[in-house]
């Protein structure tokens, strides 16, 4: 309540507050020396003492998170971290003005002395996690930064973890500074808002009422794709897009099994046959089991009162969504046909007759299906309200409905994607691939990692067989890389303390958090920066405490917040105060280290959105301005590679090598910097230098095509300006450097032959004009006279 607000309190509560009025003028009288902050205490829950927010403290954080929440999955989920800049900077701005001082004031009893006593202090209570859910991840924000001192293998990969770590706390800062009492409704209306724009904006995007680049993802693969073509959304990845959806599905579900009345199913059933429609039109596999298996989770903890709620609602809402998909799936063929005439989507709003026929057919099928869950949920409700067993009916005609609607739905389902389940070996040996190579990576830094963007620098140059894998396809497997065994535990410990409260509050809640923790493990979901923001703000909502609760439930969750009798505050009675004055002092100091890290996290992102926003002006400059906008940007983050790889083709050649050999100093493994190295030695005409740092690019990379032809190629011209400059011994030592690429190169196409394996997504083979080149290097060595000296004036006395 706001300072000056009077609100006039009924008959019972006007009882209530004279008995407690009086209740406390007995205490005092009755222990006079007993302090006002241990009579405060004895009123508060787990003695966290803190003061009303005003409305506009309890809007602004939920509102604030709602658009962090929906501009990040707008923006490819926020998977480039260019994007995430200002986004990072705005969120730690944002926590540390308003949550930083509420969770000051959440102060855990068991870190105060004097109050270890009492059932209220046993265990990890709701301010022991509030504190570790910001904690934690600055945790991992150190050990990116550990990794930066130690020597990362890409600074700006681990500038990028640690600045994204960082935002990720002080998201939950964030968060916790929506009131515990209105907490679970706030964030529902978050995620709600969230669910509606991710599932309208992928279903317009299929339609092809919109166009947004990389939301349908086409394939003549159909190991990739049955139909050819997959909903990607604004994720641009089907499987992330399947995943969410999936995620965000149960939570529906959650809400029409628990509905008090018909008018409560109406937004979630909407919002759960479109997300069906988009999770099935993703044709994501391990998506679909993901959420199978945590909808039988979800089954087995629903409990008797909401079991036949969950199958009966799960049933139609499977009927429905495989209904809607089966008239989507001709959309289909018009991206093909549209990809083929244009070469890629266009952007804008486009209105034609087939696509405004979708649009009549997904409305009605939305009327339909709503008003199947009214009458559903009036059935539902009556058959709770009775209070005569015989009334009922049977138990088992609900599970025959429920089956019936799961039979129809599979039936109704196409053909191709059901076909879909069949015949993934080929996807699964690939991934084993990919975590066999990265698991052996992780064993040369097994404790601390490698630093950030770790697969990314190290994967060319350790893979056996030409895959492509940008990602290594799993999240665990990628921090494991990044910040090493205590890295993954300190995440471990993050997820598990999202998950706690939701066993304890809400142990049916933990499907769809499930299915974002497991899907991860299959794919490189917590790639992007909304994965863990969708995560945090799914295991807050889902972990609060409703007030409605009643009956055993909620005495079992108020149990460990308990107020503690009076007796037992004034036996405690100054020691709890004494304790109090020591700890807050330290929890004043821990929320200063907090304020500082993230402040410094603030300022670095700055810098690094300075610096984008300098190449973004490059890229609409041209000639000495973009040179200059370029330079501005390397002044602004000298980490980023790809600003040198820019810059290097508009340098001098001697200003050129210097600028990217400082590159190195950033990311030594960085192969597109050691082969522009090499290329930029051959124009100067340095053979030695052109040859050794070519051959450290080609380790790097070995299975590039291009690089192993141009390697070749460019020595061979360079051995031919020498032989022809008289420069006989160069010549030929350069013309013996191209000859030893080329029997590398050769021998690793030999290799990939003889092992018979069908991996080559680089298409590596050998190429003609790699072995032109050979040829003509022997010419030149046979042309060279053996034996004589070589280079001008080499006899001369």
């Amino acid at each position: 309540m706001n300072k000056g607000q009077v609100t006039k309190p009924g008959k019972k509560e006007g009882r209530k507050l004279k008995m407690t009025d009086g209740l406390q003028q007995r205490r005092i009288h009755a222990n006079p020396t007993e302090s006002a902050d241990e009579r405060q205490d004895s009123r508060l829950p787990g003695a966290i003492a803190e003061r009303k927010a005003s409305p506009l403290q309890e809007i602004v954080p939920a509102v604030l998170a709602a658009i962090v929440l929906i501009t990040a999955a707008w923006r490819s989920g926020m998977y480039f971290d260019t994007a995430y800049y200002r986004w990072e900077l705005a969120v730690i701005v944002a926590s540390l003005l308003l949550g930083l001082p509420r969770l000051t004031r959440c102060l855990p009893d068991r870190m105060l002395p004097g109050l270890r006593t009492g059932q209220h202090t046993t265990g990890l209570t709701d301010a022991h996690i509030s504190w570790l859910l910001v904690v934690l991840p600055l945790m991992a924000a150190g050990l990116y930064g550990i990794s930066l001192a130690a020597g990362s293998v890409s600074v700006l990969g681990s500038i990028h973890g640690l600045v994204r770590w960082c935002s990720l706390g002080a998201f939950a800062m964030l968060l916790l500074a929506v009131q515990p009492e209105s907490r679970n409704q706030s964030l529902l209306a978050v995620l709600q808002g969230t669910a509606a724009w991710i599932a309208a904006g992928s279903l317009a995007g299929w339609i092809g009422l919109v166009h947004y680049p990389g939301m349908v993802l086409l394939s003549d693969n159909a190991e990739m794709s049955a139909l050819g073509a997959r909903l990607a959304g604004f994720f641009e990845y089907p499987n992330m897009l399947g995943a969410v959806a999936g995620s965000l599905l149960l939570i529906q579900l959650l809400l029409l099994a628990s509905s008090g009345s018909a008018r409560e199913t109406i937004l979630p059933g909407t919002l759960a046959v479109w997300l069906v429609m988009v999770l099935l039109l993703t044709e994501s596999r391990g998506a679909w089991i993901a959420v199978l298996l945590c909808w039988l989770a979800g089954l087995v903890w629903a409990g008797k009162g909401r079991r036949l709620q969950w199958l009966m609602y799960s049933g139609w809402t499977a009927l429905g969504g495989a209904a809607g998909a089966r008239l989507l799936v001709p959309a289909a063929v018009r991206h093909t046909k549209a990809s083929g005439e244009t070469g890629e989507f266009q952007g804008g709003l486009i209105l034609t007759g087939d696509i405004l026929s979708d649009l009549l057919l997904l409305f009605c099928l939305t009327v339909l299906f709503c008003g199947g869950c009214l009458l559903l949920a009036s059935i539902l409700n009556r058959q709770r309200g009775s209070l005569s067993s015989e009334r009922r009916p049977p138990v088992w005609t609900t599970l025959l409905g429920s089956g019936v609607l799961g039979a129809a739905a599979w039936l109704l389902l196409p053909e191709s994607l059901t076909g879909r389940l069949e015949g993934h070996g080929a996807t699964a040996s690939a991934r084993g691939m990919l975590y066999r190579d990265g698991l052996e990576l992780a064993q040369g830094a097994p404790w601390l990692g490698y630093g950030g963007d770790a697969w990314q620098a190290l994967f060319q140059a350790h893979q056996d067989f030409p895959y492509v894998g940008a990602e290594v396809h799993s999240g665990y497997i990628s921090l494991l890389l990044d910040i090493g065994a205590a890295g993954l535990l300190a995440v471990a410990a993050y997820i598990v303390m999202l998950l706690l409260p939701v066993w304890r509050h809400n142990r049916q809640g933990l499907a769809p958090l499930l299915v974002l923790v497991l899907h991860a493990a299959v794919d490189f979901d917590m790639s992007y920066g909304f994965y863990w923001l969708l995560l945090l703000t799914m295991g807050l909502c889902l972990g609060t405490a409703v007030p409605a609760e009643t009956g055993a439930a909620r005495a079992g969750v108020q149990a460990a917040h308990a107020v503690p009798p009076a007796a037992s505050v004034r036996r405690r009675g100054s020691a709890a105060a004494t304790g109090r004055l020591r700890a807050r002092p330290a929890w004043s100091v821990a929320a200063l280290c907090i304020a500082a890290t993230l402040a410094a996290a603030a300022i670095t992102a700055w810098r690094l959105d300075t610096a984008r926003a300098a190449r973004d002006a490059a890229a609409a400059a041209e000639g000495a301005a973009r040179a200059d906008a370029l330079r501005a940007a390397l002044a602004a983050n000298p980490a980023w590679t790809r600003i040198r790889l820019e810059l290097a083709p508009l340098a001098p050649a001697g200003e050129r090598a210097a600028l990217l050999a400082g590159g190195l100093r950033y990311e030594p493994q960085s192969a597109p910097l050691l082969w522009e190295l090499g290329r930029t030695h051959a124009e100067l005409g340095e053979a030695a230098q052109a040859a050794a740092y070519m051959r450290l690019a080609l380790q790097r990379d070995r299975f590039d095509k291009a690089k192993q032809t141009e390697a070749v190629a460019l020595l061979a011209g360079l051995a031919d300006r020498l032989q022809a400059a008289g420069r006989w011994d160069s010549a030929r030592r350069t013309a013996e450097a191209a000859l030893r690429s080329y029997a590398g190169y050769e021998a690793l196409v030999r290799q990939l032959r003889e092992s018979r394996s069908r991996v080559n997504d680089r298409d590596f083979a050998m190429t003609e004009e790699a072995s032109e080149a050979a040829r003509r290097c022997r010419q030149l060595l046979h042309r060279l006279p053996a034996g004589e000296a070589s280079e001008p004036g080499a006899n001369r006395k």
